[in-house]
């Protein structure tokens, strides 16, 4: 916060007007005093035309406010006065309630702990609106376009589109935007149907691997139920994803242009960032701690801990999302180690692709022609992972 610049009345009814103010001072050595509308203070411009109410300053760049002014204003010797430089004018007073941003005194609005006045409060909410709405333009623009290139099925325009989608998601629900939103809903319709491919093709991925790794003729079969069960999904939800374009299309488009036009200031406007922002870093935190504290050894303790991983990586991720667009919208610089808590996500991530492996196992183990035995080694293997 600025610094006031001040200085004090003396018995004589004069004022030393600091250096601070001198050295923008642009009016000449002659000004008009005028009282501002509240009665709080004066006003000094340039003294045009007839100087007959207008005061100088003397050779001790001191100032004479007349006692009819200062009876007026309720001003006695040793007040200290604030004054405010403006591009025109020059304000003067004890206590000063004018815009924060041009210094006027006409229709003012108390903003936090200043005042606007209406013309300044309209552009500062313009202003931070266009700076809200820009980075979720991005993400908006960003998330269409990865959409498009993911139809034809590709593991990387997957992943791309997928967390991107995720990072839409949750600055929408970080404004609050109700699930039941256009908007939302065509986000989560997208992100089930990409989510229905990229399961099954990271198990299919791990199980390949496996089948190798395990050395055991008996498990590899296992791996190998698994990988073909993955595959028949993947083969079948990837036929689907042409539907993306059912999804994200040009109601989606249609549904963005009316929620960053007609809804956004509102959200914007509702949104205290310091309260949103420690509650996902208090969700977070509570997310690791719970984490923590279900690890132990024995298969028990490895599930409850896979199901406290899969919660720890929602609201990290979300933390992640959000700590990055408050920060693009400038509203504040984002605190902690963005690139450590990415690292923990991967490793998260990770993790939970374990639990889906092991949920699947459970769902078709009785399926699967061999001994009980084979299927506990590979849970075991599985587990050891993490």
């Amino acid at each position: 916060m600025t610094a006031k610049i001040t200085s004090k009345l003396d018995t004589t009814g004069r004022v030393s007007v600091p250096r601070t103010v001198r050295d923008s001072w642009d009016m000449g050595s002659t000004v008009n005093l005028g009282i501002l509308r509240d009665g709080r203070g004066i006003r000094l411009s340039e003294a045009f035309g007839t100087k007959d109410a207008a005061q100088t300053l003397n050779s001790q760049n001191r100032l004479f406010i007349p006692a009819e002014l200062r009876e007026r204003l309720g001003w006695a010797a040793d007040l200290q006065l604030e004054w405010k430089v403006a591009d025109q004018f020059v304000l003067i007073g004890d206590d000063l309630r004018v815009c924060e941003i041009c210094y006027g005194d006409q229709a003012l609005a108390p903003v936090r702990h200043t005042f606007l006045c209406g013309g300044c409060l309209d552009e500062a909410g313009k202003n931070k609106r266009d700076a809200w709405e820009d980075p979720l333009a991005r993400l908006v623009s960003r998330y269409t376009e990865a959409c498009s290139h993911a139809v034809d099925g590709e593991m990387a325009d997957l992943n791309e589109a997928y967390e991107i989608g995720s990072e839409l998601r949750f600055v929408l629900e970080f404004l609050e935007v109700p699930a039941t939103h256009a908007l939302a809903e065509a986000v989560e319709k997208a992100q089930k149907r990409l989510r229905k491919v990229l399961v099954p093709a990271r198990m299919i991925d791990s199980c390949e691997a496996w089948e190798t790794l395990t050395g055991k003729k008996k498990r590899a079969i296992v791996y190998g139920e698994l990988r073909s069960r993955a595959s028949e999904i993947k083969e079948k939800q990837t036929g689907k994803l042409k539907k993306l374009h059912t999804i994200i299309n040009d109601d989606f488009e249609y549904a963005w242009q009316q929620f960053k036009e007609q809804e956004l200031g509102s959200y914007v406007e509702e949104c205290d960032v310091s309260i949103r922002l420690k509650t996902a870093e208090l969700e977070a935190e509570e997310a690791k701690n719970g984490w923590k504290k279900a690890k132990g050894s024995g298969e028990e303790s490895f599930r409850a801990s896979l199901e406290a991983a899969e919660v720890y990586e929602h609201a990290l991720a979300r933390l992640i999302a959000v700590k990055r667009y408050v920060t693009d919208t400038g509203e504040r610089a984002a605190t902690g180690k963005l690139e450590k808590m990415q690292n923990r996500l991967a490793e998260l991530s990770r993790i939970t692709d374990v639990k889906a492996r092991l949920d699947e196992l459970d769902r078709i183990e009785a399926q699967i022609d061999v001994k009980k035995k084979h299927i506990r080694g590979v849970k075991k293997e599985m587990l050891g992972e993490v």
